[in-house]
């Protein structure tokens, strides 16, 4: 047995031309963008060889994009400023020229970092994340394989 709902539709207005639907551009305020600092980025040239041999560079690259990031948007009264010494990478991976790492800093505490170098395009992004909480989940039986 089912019971039959009427819903209220609220009707639509019906524009004659696209003019009439849209308000004119003068009468429509246009919030300008919010300011944004620029910060200096070095942009790692080739990702390392398979043999390694360029893998130090590629390192220190990528904990040199950290160090300016972090170095750009710290306060300087509560943060102290990040050194090579002081960064880690906790993960790296190498595709073709592109290349991926995850970093961290005892000093940052609760921040890692990921920098991917696309080498074709002399392009580096950073992503900061921060650390929420560490929470233990227990598995179920069958889901520990």
């Amino acid at each position: 047995m089912s019971d039959n709902v009427t819903v209220d539709v609220p009707e639509l207005p019906v524009f004659s031309s696209p003019e009439e639907a849209s308000p004119s551009a003068s009468s429509v305020p246009v919030p300008s963008p919010p300011k944004m600092r620029v910060e200096p980025v070095t942009v790692p040239t080739s990702a390392p060889a398979s043999n390694g041999a360029n893998s130090d560079r590629v390192f220190t690259q990528a904990k040199q994009i950290v160090i300016d990031n972090y170095n750009f948007h710290r306060d300087e009264t509560r943060s102290p400023a990040l050194t090579l010494d002081g960064v880690y990478i906790t993960q790296f991976a190498k595709t073709m020229n592109n290349w991926q790492a995850t970093l961290t800093s005892p000093v940052a505490r609760g921040l890692m970092w990921s920098v991917v170098c696309n080498t074709y395009k002399q392009e580096a992004y950073i992503e900061v994340y921060k650390k929420v909480n560490n929470t233990k989940v227990s598995l179920l039986a069958g889901d520990a394989e």
